[in-house]
């Protein structure tokens, strides 16, 4: 092969190289922080590629924008910079790679993000693997398993959803026939051996809405592959169980059977313990009472702004000198911190930008052929993103979901590329 043909090769690959690097210096170099002032770095060179600056326009999301916009603005006149600045970080991250993936879309309509998403979860489960492989004689607990084989975890979720969709219910050929079912397979490993129950129940949600969307606007796509993948899914959670330590999996079945208990707020917590056996349940419960008890009218339907936090009574005792009084920023429940931070406006305008996805899908599903294992693959996993902003702060958090983000913004940008394509058509 001479240098003309490799460089042609390396120019006609379906990646999009720079979201290839962004992605594995997040996974093990740099802070989403970074990763943020990394995207915005990225919206300039895009910019300057197409030479235009471009406008997103992203389904359901003006509301929560305004939202932020409006928090911030309040949370100044209420809070120090560095409160406000802090909680800003929790939100401003994820409508950003949102952008990012749109205008990546826009600038690389020939390239896959999906692709390119599909190959950063194939290192990603590769890494883990031959991590636990190398320290398999450290692992005993589900503490150890998850310190080595946890890491972006809720990443890899959305892409087995997303890859199970285009490769089942759509029936592509992703990277080749048997190439997809090792990479299914793999994927799977990846979430089972994390032992997280939430990364698990946000991959089973999300291939569930799938088929579910599937059901409803296009029956005739069903196919005994769902099943198979269903198979394929379930076999790698067992066999994985079987081989991981006997401790770890039964502290996680005990951990799965209290699921409803940690996440109810209406228990009675009157010390410590009692705040840390359940501390979802306890969080939400203090965040209720501090809305509800709110006199400020204005703050009960707009919230205290960015830079508020919630006042508990408890403090774990592994969290002394960390924390200032007892006082949180951050929520696990994403909902009841937007509650606090923007009130009932705040919650209503999380809520109608998360079904945006589903919102996309029902207006252009008919419309658009070319594009619809997109539009089910972005409702699916905005769906399951619902469910992990309620358990593990989701898009109101430390931790970015980059993977969503970036489905979500090129979808969006796809469904803008179609119908001007289908203009020009009709023009010409």
């Amino acid at each position: 092969m001479n240098l003309a043909s490799t460089v042609k090769f390396k120019k006609e690959t379906p990646f999009i190289w720079e979201l290839v690097l962004l992605s594995i210096a997040r996974s093990y170099y740099v802070s989403d922080g970074i990763t943020t002032i990394i995207t915005l770095l990225l919206f300039v060179m895009i910019f300057i590629r197409i030479k235009k600056i471009l406008i997103p326009r992203i389904k359901n999301s003006n509301l929560y924008v305004f939202f932020i916009i409006y928090a911030t603005v309040y949370g100044m006149l209420m809070f120090s910079t560095r409160e406000v600045t802090r909680t800003l970080f929790y939100l401003l991250p994820t409508i950003l790679c949102i952008w990012l993936g749109y205008f990546l879309q826009m600038a690389y309509e020939h390239k896959s993000i999906f692709k390119t998403i599909y190959l950063v979860g194939i290192l990603n489960c590769v890494h883990t693997i031959l991590y636990v492989l190398v320290n398999i004689g450290q692992i005993k607990d589900i503490t150890d398993v998850r310190e080595y084989a946890s890491g972006f975890v809720f990443e890899i979720s959305i892409v087995l959803v997303a890859f199970y969709v285009e490769k089942l219910l759509f029936k592509k050929v992703i990277f080749g026939h048997i190439v997809d079912i090792l990479v299914m397979i793999l994927f799977a490993i990846k979430i089972a051996i994390s032992l997280t129950r939430s990364a698990i129940g946000q991959a089973i949600v999300g291939l569930a809405v799938a088929f579910i969307l599937l059901l409803i606007f296009d029956f005739r796509r069903i196919n005994f592959r769902m099943g198979l993948g269903a198979i394929i899914f379930a076999a790698t959670l067992i066999a994985v169980f079987a081989v991981l330590p006997k401790d770890a999996v039964e502290t996680f079945n005990e951990k799965l059977d209290n699921t409803g208990t940690e996440i109810s707020s209406q228990q009675k917590f009157k010390t410590v313990d009692d705040a840390m056996a359940n501390w979802r349940g306890f969080e939400m419960q203090e965040a209720q009472k501090q809305w509800k008890n709110n006199e400020n009218g204005f703050e009960v339907i707009f919230g205290e702004g960015l830079g508020a936090s919630i006042n508990v009574r408890f403090i774990p005792y592994n969290w002394q000198g960390e924390i200032e009084g007892k006082a949180i920023p951050l929520l696990h429940n994403g909902f009841y911190g937007v509650l606090i931070y923007g009130g009932i406006f705040g919650v209503v305008a999380l809520i109608w930008f998360l079904l945006g996805g589903l919102f996309l899908l029902i207006k252009n599903y008919k419309k658009m052929e070319g594009i619809r294992e997109y539009l089910i693959i972005n409702a699916a996993t905005s769906v399951s993103v619902i469910l992990a902003t309620y358990v593990v702060n989701g898009v109101v958090g430390k931790t970015l979901f980059l993977n969503w983000c970036l489905i979500c913004g090129c979808t969006n940008a796809m469904v803008i590329n179609y119908k001007e394509n289908k203009e020009e058509e009709t023009e010409e």
